[in-house]
């Protein structure tokens, strides 16, 4: 079976604010070493290197009428990208019957994310810095969305929108 996926990015001030205060990240997860040397013969390191294993998709909408949305919305994308890629071993977590713990490590990067955001607000002169933020990890076939706020996820198959 083959499947398209399809994805975009864009944000827009709106008609009511003076400055955007969005964020987004589309990134391809890749699993990779990169072998500099080694005495093993080539069909034994293919395993080590391969193509997109899936999509991380981030919204983050910097809470409007808020002091500093914009730098909340940005650190939330910025915080959820370096956990993904230098913490959560989502590469081996994706598998069947691992889909639990591949889901607690997503609303853990939530957690991080949010703790970052306050921490940021209590060190500022913007205390009331907030965001929404929105992460689905694609992982075909299967995708895992987590969220805070009032932001939403949707998918499209076909006209169908949901």
């Amino acid at each position: 079976m083959s499947v398209t996926v399809e994805y975009a990015g864009l944000t827009d001030i709106g008609r009511v604010r003076k400055n955007n205060e969005d964020h987004y990240l589309i990134a391809d997860l890749v699993k990779q070493l990169r072998v500099t040397q080694t005495s093993l013969l080539p069909p034994h390191d293919e395993g080590w290197s391969a193509g997109v294993k899936g999509q991380l998709f981030v919204v983050a909408d910097g809470m409007g009428g808020m002091s500093g949305g914009e730098v909340a919305s940005g650190l939330a994308v910025e915080t959820i990208s370096w956990y993904v890629a230098k913490t959560m071993p989502w590469f081996y977590r994706y598998q069947d019957g691992r889909e639990k713990e591949l889901r607690e490590e997503l609303e853990h990067a939530l957690q991080v994310a949010q703790h970052t955001v306050q921490d940021a607000a209590e060190h500022s002169r913007t205390p009331r810095m907030g965001t929404t933020l929105t992460l689905a990890c694609l992982l075909w076939p299967r995708v895992y969305v987590v969220h805070a706020g009032d932001s939403r996820c949707y998918i499209r198959r076909g006209s169908e929108l949901k």
